[in-house]
């Protein structure tokens, strides 16, 4: 399967035409828009101008993602010299003049939006232009090289590419909003721009030594390490690591303890627990036992387990030796703080990168460990964004040749070229962090044997991160490959002329070694006592804030804050730490549920007026909580203060900035192996190469994978806590939890309103939800308009009952699971590491989910035709010659005896003349007018020659055009909505009610009666009192449209008549039906105490009519009391009535319906308060550039309403244009 997008391109012309939309004309022969002559019109005229603006910003588009960004706005930055044998001549800045003018020029000017700041992990640029109606134009424009630059050696490699996006990735300028098409581009929100001036360096090199380096005499890149280095390197290994492997060897820290007798008894210790005697009682004689009752029945077995499990793991880690302090967490071999940190079946441990396994990964060359390598690495700067909490006013400083060198991070050396690779999100402190890569010259003086030294040391030895597999298919000890990465610690100094010089590891080395000594040396411990005051405060102020070391305890590293030499024989180390999070009170068992029943009462008294009775409940549970925090405060408090003896402690020579970055590590190293799978996925079993990973790994995250996303930090997480606990920068500041996880937050009914009452945005905006349920969404629309379309033009002789039992097969799950498994997506889905799909079940389900988003990211990212085309080859992989007649699609029936067009026939055919008024009426002339006529003929129908057959068949295929393009349409504009709220404003936008009234208000039913007139139908004219059969007339005529002018024309219709009715939908809260309105409503007037509250019944009071003409009488009852009466049709809709009877005649009774008046309220005023400011904003700035003038096109959907409204605007653009 080929991997080249050019190949897709030519492989996609042979593929349908309704896939591709011929190129727009040049904005010269768009002709300008004329008044409607009666309000007949007003929708032809609607639909060409839509068509000629929508072309318009086509060109606009184009323009846009072809031509190179434009420059930096300071030109005095000098730009990066090419990395070629001989550099161009430059004129040098002149040099600084002090040391903090040298400080100033170590900067890089960037500037992001403080609003879109979150938005900096998605490399996301604008999907409507790569629609299937131009995505081969913008393919086209695509360069097949790419920039170059210089290894090690005389070759030359590719350099990073840069981003599709016309705004770079390091400036994101208003990234999160993207023009679209459809719409003015005139944003919802004003974006605070923030600018940050960092200088990037011209050039970097690191510090020559012919004491520990020699070059080669054949090849100048290459660098040896002499006698005197390696010297150094086996001093460092028996001086400092032999003691911490000795220790591990002799506590068998890489063991992985047993923990099956530790589960049989977390059960059995569960089974044991016999309820107290309070909550024995019965709820009636005390509502404090009531409630202790239903939180003990709400406590499920598995839960219980877990909490048992937990409280043994803490016993058992009391108990281990070596431990340096009882408060102190320590880190153990592929364990957690909380237990095994893998709990899956033997099975499920063969595959996943939640178990370092990486699709595709191959073993590696060794290095030799005695020289550079050169030529054979690829040298990136890792940078991080934000760098808060992760500066010292006093950073670790390393002197040598009279020069300070600042530790500023890490670079990392790869095998392989990272220029694709996104930035990795990990959250600390609740502040999101982005780390990136930006590519530098090579490295020279350094060996492979300094870096796997230092890598130990940092990284083994003092952060105990035992879980990361530093070796390609977790060969842990195997010396036959090469660990995946090579990491260099950066002290750097700034140059002239905008340069930075990096301190060489043997310089970094020999430093370790001097500093690494005893924190009370005996000399010093002698006289300690009788030191002055002065002298002992400044030899505290040496070692204050510094990591101090303890080679035989655990853990090894802690973070030293003070240094008291009083009223003991060692001076005791106090360090102000913090315990971990399953220690806090927000995982003791009594608090958590009696803060889960507080919650529960709260929140439903905010849905009705509360009595004496529910308040006097409420203090209650408030007052237990704080008996319960004032229990277990001391001994569940999160700060603590440790007095450690200084006896066995090691002085270190650097300070938290080293841990910290070091830490950072442990989540960029399995996010660089995940993505170098991600490329055999695209190269091997997708065979399409994508211009945004971003899309990618967002449709391969599984929901709970939000939590592996937000909290990036490698293979073990705790073991990443417990480290920063212990040796974090002591000032911590912290962000914002709750708006750090808002955008995945979608349960509750409170939730559900807040996000429903939310109209569409105005231009397209990028979603801040990170799994593939949106896309799960799209995927899902996408495939079954694919399967649909090929069903219908391969079998034109099956009905519409065979064709729907096709596609179902076609698209059920267990059909997508078997895709997603010959596509191997089990070892590429991101999801949490517990119980979530440990059961075969749930992965399958989560693998078909994730095919449907994968293929809706393909969508996004190439246009139909590519993800037609794969998924063409994905089904028939194994047969071409099944694929071959997948993809060659049969013309359809009428249009074989009339290629061209069949409009001669208007004259010959009274009927078809007849049609013409209907094309004259909605602005659109069909070049096979016979497909029209069908759409009109309903069934059944005579044997005749004009429609050949009715409009059954492509009732099928309308339903299906109509459904993908609406879902389209949700998924770009709605950015905030999850999956389950799209498909609810799906369901309200394409349901029969919608469908009739648009039926009506074009007027199809004058000429559906004269089709069947003409063709003498002799059927009962139930189309007039049916929403179904107009429905079927309109969906129809959906199909018709599409056959005969491709997709673009179904988004100008809808744009026209479907799209503008979203903002009534949401404003009168049309998704929601009364049925679920009222069951919202009797479910916020619950007991608290009751575990099973009353719902609404519906009961058939009455039936009248006969069996083919049936009414039904419906009465819906609550708490044994009658409501409301509804009559409808069906049951079904008397249900409907009898529930919107209730909610009318029953207002004073739901307090949730003044809550969701609130909500509309708020959303409207806030909506009301964004466009004055734009319109005020535009008041005063009377200049505008020409993307500016796009956006006062005269067609916007923004405040549309109903058809007069549309008919006014466009008779009124008209003649200002004029």
């Amino acid at each position: 399967m080929s991997n080249n997008n050019e190949t897709n391109k030519q492989d996609s012309t042979n593929i349908s035409a309704l896939f591709i939309v011929p190129p727009p004309p040049p904005p010269s022969s768009i002709p300008s828009v004329q008044t409607p002559s009666s309000p007949a019109a007003f929708y032809q005229s609607y639909i060409q101008a839509a068509a000629m603006y929508a072309l318009h910003q086509q060109q606009v588009f184009q323009h846009m993602f072809t031509v190179p960004p434009p420059p930096l706005p300071n030109s005095n930055i000098p730009s990066r010299p090419p990395t070629t044998s001989r550099p161009p001549t430059t004129i040098r800045p002149a040099l600084p003049t002090n040391n903090s003018q040298r400080r100033s020029t170590d900067t890089r000017r960037t500037t992001f939006s403080k609003v879109d700041y979150p938005d900096r992990k998605r490399n996301f640029f604008s999907s409507s232009f790569l629609r299937d109606n131009n995505h081969n134009q913008i393919g086209n424009k695509r360069s097949s090289s790419s920039d170059k630059s210089s290894r090690n050696d005389d070759r030359n490699i590719p350099r990073r590419e840069q981003p599709v996006s016309p705004v770079s990735k390091r400036r994101r300028i208003n990234d999160s909003k993207i023009e679209d098409e459809y719409h003015d581009s005139s944003s919802d929100e004003d974006t605070n721009e923030i600018s940050i001036t960092k200088i990037k360096p011209q050039y970097v090199r690191t510090c020559a030594s012919e004491l520990y380096y020699q070059r080669d005499e054949q090849n100048s890149r290459l660098i040896h390490a002499t006698q005197k280095l390696k010297d150094l390197c086996i001093k460092f290994r028996s001086d400092i690591l032999s003691q911490r492997e000795t220790f591990r060897k002799e506590n068998k820290i890489f063991d992985e303890p047993d923990h099956s007798n530790m589960f049989h008894k977390a059960k059995q210790f569960g089974s044991t627990i016999k309820p107290s005697k309070t909550q024995t009682k019965s709820k009636d004689t005390s509502s404090e036992s009531g409630e202790e009752g239903e939180e003990e029945g709400e406590a499920t077995a598995a839960s219980l387990a877990s909490d048992n499990l937990l409280t043994l793991e803490i016993e058992r880690k009391q108990q281990v030796v070596n431990r340096l302090h009882p408060e102190l967490w320590f880190n153990e071999y592929k364990q957690g703080n909380d237990g095994p940190i893998c709990r899956c079946s033997n099975d499920d441990r063969k595959f996943g990168i939640r178990h370092q396994m990486f699709f595709g990964e191959k073993t590696i060359t060794p290095c030799d460990k005695w020289n550079n390598n050169a030529g054979r690495l690829y040298h990136y700067r890792i940078t991080l964004t934000p760098e808060t909490n992760f500066n010292l006013k006093e950073p670790t400083v390393i002197t040598y040749d009279d020069h300070d060198y600042t530790f500023e991070g890490f670079s990392v050396l790869s095998h392989v070229s990272l220029a694709n690779v996104n930035d990795c999100i990990v959250v600390y402190h609740n502040i999101d962090y982005a780390i990136g890569l930006e590519e530098e010259t090579p490295l020279e003086h350094f060996t492979i044997e300094e870096l796997d030294l230092l890598q130990q040391y940092l990284l083994i030895d003092v952060c105990e991160m035992y879980d990361i597999q530093w070796r390609p298919l977790n060969n842990k000890n195997d010396g036959s490959t090469c660990t995946c990465y090579h990491f260099f610690p950066r002290f750097a100094r700034t140059l002239p002329d905008n340069g930075k010089e990096l301190l060489h590891p043997a310089e970094q080395i020999q430093y370790f070694l001097k500093h690494l000594k005893p924190l009370m040396p005996d000399d010093l411990y002698s006289r300690c006592k009788s030191m002055s005051v002065d002298a002992w405060d400044k030899y505290v102020s040496k070692v204050q804030g510094s990591i101090v070391w303890f080679p035989k305890h655990r853990p090894a590293a802690i973070r030293l804050d003070q240094l008291d030499r009083e009223n003991s024989a060692y001076p005791v180390i106090v360090h102000f730490g913090i315990r971990p999070a399953v220690l806090s009170i927000q995982y003791n068992q009594e608090y958590r549920q009696a803060y889960k029943s507080y919650l529960k009462v709260f929140f439903l008294l905010k849905n009705r007026t509360p009595t004496d009775e529910d308040k006097a409940n409420l203090r209650d549970k408030e007052q237990r909580l704080k008996q319960i925090v004032a229990k277990h405060a001391e001994q569940l408090k999160r700060e603590i203060v440790v007095e450690i003896s200084s006896e066995y402690a090691y002085r270190t020579g650097f300070k938290s900035d080293i841990i910290q970055r070091t830490l950072l590590l442990s989540s960029l190293h399995d996010h660089l192996r995940f993505h170098q799978s991600l490329t055999e996925l695209e190269d091997e079993l997708v065979g399409y190469k994508f211009r945004n990973r971003w899309l990618m790994q967002l449709a391969l995250t599984h929901p709970s994978g939000n939590y592996v996303l937000h909290n990036n930090l490698g293979p073990n997480p705790d073991h990443v806590k417990n480290t920063l606990a212990n040796c974090r920068i002591r000032n911590t500041v912290y962000g914002d939890r709750k708006q750090l996880f808002r955008p995945i937050t979608k349960r509750g009914v409170s939730t559900l309103f807040k996000i429903m009452a939310k109209k569409a945005k105005t231009c397209e905006h990028i979603s801040e939800i990170t799994n593939y349920e949106r896309l799960e969404f799209l995927g899902d629309a996408l495939l079954e308009y694919l399967v649909s379309i090929h069903l219908f033009f391969l079998f034109p002789q099956f009905d519409e009952g065979r064709l729907s039992t096709f596609r179902v097969g076609l698209i059920q799950n267990h059909f997508f699971t078997s895709l997603a498994r010959n596509l191997c997506l089990q070892h590429f889905i991101i999801y949490n590491h517990g119980p979530d799909l440990c059961s075969h079940s749930a992965l399958n389900h989560a693998l078909a989910n994730s095919f449907e988003a994968l293929m809706g990211a393909i969508y996004l990212d190439g246009g139909l035709a590519i993800v037609d085309k794969i998924l063409s080859k994905i089904l028939f992989y194994q047969d071409p010659q099944l694929t071959s007649i997948w993809i060659n699609l049969q013309e359809y029936p009428l249009k074989v005896q009339y290629p061209n067009s069949d409009r001669h026939l208007i004259e010959q055919v009274p009927l078809l003349k007849q049609l013409t008024q209907f094309e004259n009426d909605i602005g659109v002339e069909f070049q096979h007018i016979r497909m029209l006529a069908q759409a009109f003929c309903t069934r059944p129908i005579p044997q005749n020659d004009l429609t050949i057959e009715d409009n059954e068949r492509l009732e099928f295929l309308g339903d299906t055009v109509l459904n993908f393009v609406v879902s389209d349409y949700l998924y770009r504009h709605f950015p905030e909505h999850h999956e389950g709220h799209l498909s609810l404003l799906r369901s309200c936008t394409v349901s029969n009610p919608t469908q009739a009234v648009i039926y009506d208000e074009l007027g199809m039913q004058v000429y559906v009666d004269y089709v069947r007139e003409q063709l003498r139908i002799t059927t009962p004219k139930l189309i007039e009192k049916s929403l179904k059969a107009k429905a079927d007339v309109f969906e129809a005529f959906i199909a018709a449209l599409f056959i005969d002018q491709g997709l673009e024309s179904i988004y100008a219709f809808c744009r026209a008549t479907i799209f503008p009715r979203l903002q009534d939908f949401i404003s009168t809260q049309h998704w929601n039906d009364p049925k679920s309105n009222l069951q919202h409503c009797c479910l916020a007037l619950r007991d608290p105490n009751d575990r099973n509250p009353p719902l609404p019944e519906y009961r058939v009071l009455k039936s009248i009519g006969s069996s083919n003409n049936v009414q039904y009488r419906v009465g819906v009852f609550f708490r044994k009391q009658r409501l409301s009466v509804g009559v409808g049709r069906s049951i079904h809709d008397a249900e409907m009535t009898a529930a919107k009877n209730a909610l009318e005649q029953h207002a004073q009774m739901f307090p949730l319906l003044n809550y969701q008046k609130s909500v509309l309220a708020s959303s409207n005023q806030y909506h009301l308060h964004n466009s004055r400011r734009r319109t005020t904003t535009t008041t005063k700035t009377p200049t505008v550039s020409k993307n500016e003038n796009n956006r006062q096109q005269p067609f916007s959907l923004r405040n549309v309403k109903t058809r007069g409204d549309v008919s006014a605007m466009i008779s009124t653009s008209a003649k200002t244009t004029t």
